[in-house]
């Protein structure tokens, strides 16, 4: 009788065991579970960090310069088609007051 309460109690004792390791090893998957989920969350920050760190280098070794450059010769064209206007404007002029003195002059001569 006693070997039959004692396995019973042995097996009981067992499963017990049993139940406690199999609850230790889900908490133990959940932990790991979690830190993986965590160090993906970070490798994606990190990688989206990088990119953006990236980006910003770009734009600030390749896309400035360029800019500025455009910026400059933007600049340079605007100057020259300014130049180029007030010179028309004044040979405009020029030859409006050459042509207003010739008409004074042929004024002058008629009158006379």
């Amino acid at each position: 009788m006693m070997d039959a309460q004692e396995k019973m109690k042995h097996d009981k004792m067992q499963q017990l065991a049993e139940k406690y390791y199999y609850h230790d090893m889900i908490k133990q998957n959940e932990s790991k579970q979690a830190l993986k989920e965590m160090n993906y969350k970070n490798f994606y920050q990190h990688t989206a960090e990088a990119q953006k760190h990236a980006e910003d280098m770009h734009v600030n070794q390749v896309l400035s310069p360029q800019m500025k450059r455009k910026n400059d010769i933007d600049q340079f064209i605007d100057k020259g088609v300014k130049d180029e206007n007030e010179r028309k404007l004044r040979d405009e002029v020029s030859r409006l007051k050459n042509r207003y003195e010739q008409y004074q002059d042929m004024n002058r001569t008629l009158k006379v």
